[in-house]
Order: C-alpha cells, then sequence, then structure tokens
C-alpha cells in the first residue's frame, strides 16, 4: 500500500508538474516517485522515534460495531489522537510530528523554490490529510469488500444455453 501511495502521489505531482524543475516524462516521474518513497521513510523514522520515546501505539485500532459517525470520528481522530501502551489517549505527536518533520527533512532535495519553510508545511499538512484518509479507508474499506463479495447478482444466462453461465 505504501508503493501505491507514493505511485499515486507521484503521479498526481507529475500531472500537476510540481515541482517542475523535474521535468515530465519517465525521468520525472521517477525521481517524483523517489522523492515521495524518501517523504515516507522520513515520516516513518520520525513517527517510530516519538512513538518509542512517548509510549504510543502506531497502530490503527478500526471501531467495526459503531454508528457511521463514531467510526468516521474513531477514524479522523486517530491522526490526531495516539492510544497509549498504558491505556487511555494523548495527542499523536507521532503522527503529526512525523508528518511536518518528513516535509522539513523533504526540504533538503527539493528545487530552489520548493523547499521553504512554507512549502514543508504544506507537504506535511497534505501528509496528515492524506493519513486521515487513509484512517478512513482502514475503518470503511473492509465493509465495503465484504458486502461486494457477498451481494453479487447471480451471472447472467448463457445467451446459447439458456444455463446460467459458470464462474
Amino acid at each position: 500500500m505504501s508503493l501505491l501511495g507514493s505511485a499515486v502521489s507521484a503521479g498526481f505531482d507529475q500531472w500537476s508538474d510540481i515541482p517542475h524543475q523535474w521535468g515530465q516524462g519517465t525521468e520525472g516521474y521517477a525521481i517524483r516517485f523517489a522523492s515521495a518513497e524518501g517523504n515516507l521513510l522520513a515520516h516513518n523514522t520520525v513517527a517510530l522515534g516519538f512513538d518509542l520515546a512517548l509510549h504510543t501505539d502506531p497502530r490503527y485500532h478500526p471501531m467495526p460495531d459503531g454508528r457511521f459517525r463514531a467510526r468516521l470520528w474513531n477514524a479522523v481522530s486517530q491522526s490526531f489522537l495516539a492510544y497509549k501502551d498504558s491505556g487511555g489517549r494523548t495527542i499523536n505527536i507521532a503522527e503529526i510530528g512525523g508528518n511536518y518533520g518528513a516535509g522539513f527533512i523533504s526540504n533538503a532535495w527539493q528545487p530552489s523554490g520548493h523547499n521553504t519553510a512554507g512549502d514543508a508545511l504544506m507537504r506535511g499538512t497534505s501528509g496528515l490529510a492524506f493519513h486521515t484518509l487513509k484512517n478512513v479507508a482502514r475503518e470503511f474499506l473492509p465493509d465495503v469488500m465484504h458486502h461486494m463479495r457477498h451481494n453479487k447478482t447471480p451471472s447472467a444466462p448463457n445467451s446459447f444455453t439458456g444455463q446460467p453461465a459458470k464462474p
């Protein structure tokens, strides 16, 4: 999933031509993909340091039996509130610091004009938004997939025999 996220991020930046100094084509996409992977590595490293130091649990905790609004709040809140190893919740310094830390670390390889503090803050905010959307997917996607697997309509009859089509 991480590679897919980097591929989509690189594709969006390629389509937007951001940063334009990296050009278009295969080479430009490869640089953007490598940048997304570097950003992910920086995020994970910073977040791990905070999780270990602050004794917080980096795992996502689904709420499969709650109502929609409660489950949505559960997904969104985990970007901002972490579960402590000792129980209870606290500010998710690892997720927040990981995203903004990665935004600043990636300034090291961003071209001139895309490596300011403002650019780093935008990358951090985008990363936090992406992780929040990922949590929402983690919460609801299993239900959607389960629903799709168990509510398939019967196959249309074979046009030659009139019998149901074989799977």
